[in-house]
This record gives C-alpha cells, sequence and structure tokens, in this order.
C-alpha cells in the first residue's frame, strides 16, 4: 500500500513546486493534489484560471519526473448539483489538469438533497446525486482518470447503503468511493460509523482519506493522535483485499505550524505514523 500525502499540508496560496520540495525531502514521492478549491476562486487570481494553466501544469509534471515523484489523486471543486448544469464549469479544467499529471483518481463530493441536518431517503439520495453525476464522469472517462465519491459527516453522504447504492446506479469501472476516515468519525447527526461498515463496499473502495479525530470536530489530524480505531480500519481493509493508496489528508496542524522547522517535523512524522499504521 502506498503511503499518499497531500499538498494540502501547506496553505493553498504556497507555491506547488517549493511544496513539492518539501514533501520530497520528508520522504513523500506519491502525491494528492489539493488546493484546487482556492485556485479556483477568481479572486485569489491564481494562473490556473488563465490561458497560461497548462504550462503551469507542464512545470508540475516535468518537476514531479525529475525528482522521481507522481500525482496519483486530485480533490476535485464544486458541488456536482452545479458542475452538471454548468458545462463550462472550473471542476472540468480540473479533470483535464488531473488527466495531464496522469491522476488516476478525482475525488469529489455528493450533494445532501436536503441539507446538512436533514436526511432523505437514500434510494433518492442516491438518484438524484447519479443524474448529477453522471456527465461529470462521463468527462473523466473520456480522459482516463477515474471519479471517487467522498463521504462526508452529514446524514445521507456517510453511510454505506447510500453511497453503495449511488455507485451501482452509475456503473461504470471507473467510479467507486474515496472513504475519509475523519469524515466516519465525527458524524454530526448519526454518530461515529466503525471501521469495519466499510466491508459492505467491496470493490467499490478505490482510495482513502486518512486523519484522525476525537469524534467531536473535523480536525484532520494525524493518524493515531485522535480515537479512531486505526488497528479495526486497517484489519478490516486487509480482508477486503484493498488494494489502493493509503492518502494522508492531516493538514491542519501543518498549516498551523509556526515556523518550517515546525512543519517539516510534523510532515516526517506524518509519515511515520503512516508507516506505523499499514505495517
Amino acid at each position: 500500500m502506498r503511503i499518499v500525502n497531500t499538498t494540502s499540508v501547506y496553505k493553498p496560496n504556497v507555491d506547488l513546486l517549493f511544496v513539492m520540495k518539501q514533501l520530497k525531502k520528508a520522504g513523500f514521492t506519491y502525491l494528492d493534489l489539493g488546493g484546487m478549491g482556492y485556485r479556483c476562486e477568481p479572486v485569489n487570481n491564481h494562473i490556473f484560471l488563465t490561458d497560461q494553466w497548462k504550462q503551469w501544469a507542464y512545470k508540475l509534471r516535468d518537476f514531479a519526473e525529475n525528482e522521481g515523484m507522481s500525482f496519483v489523486q486530485c480533490h476535485g471543486v464544486g458541488w456536482i448539483s452545479s458542475v452538471a448544469t454548468h458545462p463550462d464549469h472550473i471542476a472540468y479544467r480540473v479533470v483535464d489538469l488531473a488527466a495531464m499529471l496522469d491522476v488516476r483518481w478525482v475525488v469529489m463530493h455528493p450533494v445532501e438533497i436536503q441539507g446538512r441536518q436533514e436526511p432523505c431517503d437514500d434510494e433518492f439520495f442516491a438518484e438524484q446525486n447519479a443524474e448529477w453525476f453522471k456527465p461529470f464522469l462521463q468527462y473523466c472517462e473520456e480522459r482516463d482518470v477515474g471519479l471517487a465519491i467522498e463521504n462526508l459527516p452529514w446524514p445521507n453522504a456517510n453511510r454505506v447503503a447510500p453511497l453503495k447504492s449511488l455507485v451501482e446506479r452509475l456503473d461504470s469501472s471507473n467510479v467507486g468511493i474515496c472513504w475519509d476516515t475523519g469524515h466516519a468519525h465525527y458524524n454530526v447527526l448519526h454518530g461515529e460509523l466503525p471501521p469495519q461498515a466499510i466491508r459492505e463496499f467491496g470493490s467499490q473502495l478505490v482510495t482513502i482519506h486518512a486523519h484522525d479525530n476525537f469524534g467531536n470536530h473535523d480536525d484532520h489530524m494525524i493518524p493515531g493522535q485522535g480515537t479512531y480505531d486505526w488497528q479495526a480500519f486497517m484489519q478490516t481493509l486487509r480482508e477486503m483485499n484493498y488494494t489502493g493508496d493509503f492518502v494522508l489528508e492531516a493538514h491542519h496542524q501543518t498549516q498551523e505550524a509556526s515556523s518550517e522547522e515546525e512543519r517539516m517535523a510534523l510532515l516526517v512524522e506524518m509519515r511515520k505514523a503512516a508507516e506505523r499504521i499499514i505495517m
């Protein structure tokens, strides 16, 4: 199982080439491209929104190749209900970027139909989200990029049955589930979903987001520093013959570090924690 770290360990306004250098120094060679939401906001004037974005992407790709690094995952942007109804949505450019970087999975969020506190019928949730995801999935498939749908700490989007039904309705080998451990541990309406529950996904589980908390806030802490049951989670992955990556998304502590020395120590600690967990 490969250990992957997100570029979101730095705030998104930090130059990505510098972030990649620091991640390499900390012992990471596989990357998750995070922070695209920031880069897609017009107010931030990022090059990704200009006609020079491909040159920027080539710089990332070339630097990664020269350093023996690779991007394996990318976090998408936007709510899929809006993406589906706007063919020119910037979310599609993120897929183009992922294809240029040879990324396997773009992670996207489903939409809670009745808001974050009120659940709706599971099948209605799955049906409506499937309709929204279909054009985006087709765009991904045409570029040989996979779509991974992430669980969220809200009524329908953090339970197995509605997510499983959503993937089944999309009926493609190019779509699966990204299981976020922190979101599962912090479930504001239904309480924690035990790690063993993911067994029901079977081969639908294609990637994970690994971070920790104490069950009362989405803290994105280093795995092992909260109260998530990593032993049970890893045992379940082994029983499922999971072949995906262990993608760290523990970025809050590093983003808040007061110095580069402190941040580097946290990155090394993060890598060692991941190594202990997946042993």
